[in-house]
Parts: structure tokens; C-alpha cells; sequence
């Protein structure tokens, strides 16, 4: 991760990134807002996630602890830009992104696929959170399908 990385992320909804490091915080003010993360983790995990650009190895393993605060998912805010477009991209501000992005366009022939996944999940998923049945139907049957 990155600090310039981070400043793309105060855009998508969060106050603030905390990071819980032995019994110390270490918190990146992102902007006014009071959604924000709180991490929980080891020093040297997080210290060698970072230099070898693998923080979603310890975000979904268990050495991290992760703190949700007043957001519901870590994703789609979160996750794909921290993770995908960070780590695995190497994209760390929003040209970076932008370039990334493009090339994937050209690359890829499932881009558009890909992108209407995430278009119409990021629709649907926050009208349908209300109705849990109906949620877990619908991803069960997404998961036939993909």
C-alpha cells in the first residue's frame, strides 16, 4: 500500500484509516467523514504485506484483525483499489488507476463483463441488503452462473 493510494480512497466514502500496531494507533485522516477502517495487525505481517505489496494476503488471512466503523462492507469501496489495482496493478493514484484500467480494457475481452458485474452488484446489492433470503438466493445463484 501507499500513501498516494490512500488519497485516492478519501473519494470513496471514509473519514479515516486506523492502524492498531502492538498498543499503538496510527491513524490517516482521510477527510471529515466518520466511516473509516481500523486494523488490527502484527507490526512485522504488516510491515512486509506492505514492502512486498501483499496486503490482501494478511486482509484475508488471519493475521489481521478488521474494524468496520459505521461501513457495512470493506468492499467495493475498499478492497478491488487497496488489493487489486494497488498490489496486484501497481496503480496507486487515480491516473495510475486510469491507465490500469485502459490497458485492462485492451487486454481483456471479458472487461465489459467484468464491469457490468460490478456496476449492476453496486446497484443491487444495497437495495436488497434489507432482504437477506433474497440476498443469499441471488448470490447462490450468480455463483451457478459464474
Amino acid at each position: 500500500m501507499d500513501i498516494k493510494l490512500y488519497t485516492y480512497i478519501n473519494w470513496l466514502n471514509f473519514g479515516f484509516i486506523n492502524f492498531r500496531v502492538g498498543n499503538k494507533d496510527f491513524t490517516i485522516k482521510l477527510s471529515n467523514r466518520k466511516e473509516g477502517i481500523e486494523f488490527n495487525t502484527p507490526r512485522n505481517s504488516l510491515i512486509f504485506s506492505i514492502k512486498n505489496n501483499i496486503f490482501d494476503d494478511i486482509l484475508i488471512g488471519n493475521f489481521m484483525k478488521t474494524k468496520l466503523i459505521n461501513v457495512p462492507s470493506l468492499y467495493p469501496d475498499f478492497t478491488p483499489y487497496v488489493t487489486k489495482y494497488g498490489d496486484n496493478g501497481q496503480a496507486r493514484s487515480e491516473d495510475e488507476i486510469k491507465k490500469y484500467f485502459d490497458y485492462y480494457k485492451l487486454i481483456s475481452t471479458n472487461y465489459w463483463l467484468d464491469y457490468l458485474k460490478i456496476k449492476s452488484e453496486n446497484i443491487i446489492r444495497p437495495k436488497i441488503e434489507k432482504y437477506r433470503n433474497i440476498y443469499h438466493l441471488a448470490r447462490n445463484i450468480k455463483r451457478k452462473f459464474t
